[in-house]
């Protein structure tokens, strides 16, 4: 019982004496990070192309950056490829014609999220969790 009482009396102290970051009572501090999510084509920061024959999804940029090295396709379809490549219409109608004929473009954007189990009563304790 003693240990429980000092344990409120450090937290209290903790809580009364931390950087309050702008922030009302009661304080709680959570872990934040970013993911990528569907958005409208308006907002799209990147795109990410699903390939429903084999059930995947890859960020255009960089599958198209692993096309390049794939040596199965003709040189015809690579050099078909590199004159397209800025465009993102004649991209997938590419990806259509020489990969997977219901290849499909899904824009998506960076957003912010709350990390799940991360609410913290100090601010030390959510750094600690951090690190």
């Amino acid at each position: 019982m003693n240990q429980d009482i000092q344990f409120l009396k450090e937290l209290q102290n903790e809580l009364k004496t931390q950087d309050n970051d702008c922030q009302a009572s009661p304080r709680y501090w959570t872990v934040g990070d970013y993911e990528w999510a569907e958005a409208r084509e308006e907002n799209a920061e990147r795109y990410s192309v699903y390939l429903p024959y084999i059930a995947e999804s890859y960020v255009l940029d960089d599958y198209l950056e692993e096309i390049k090295d794939d040596s199965e396709l003709s040189k015809e379809a690579l050099i078909e490829l590199q004159e397209i490549e800025d465009d993102y219409d004649d991209v997938i109608e590419w990806i259509q014609k020489y990969i997977d004929e219901g290849a499909e473009l899904i824009p998506e954007r960076k957003v912010h999220i709350i990390q799940p189990d991360t609410m913290f009563l100090t601010k030390a304790e959510a750094k600690s969790h951090s690190n």
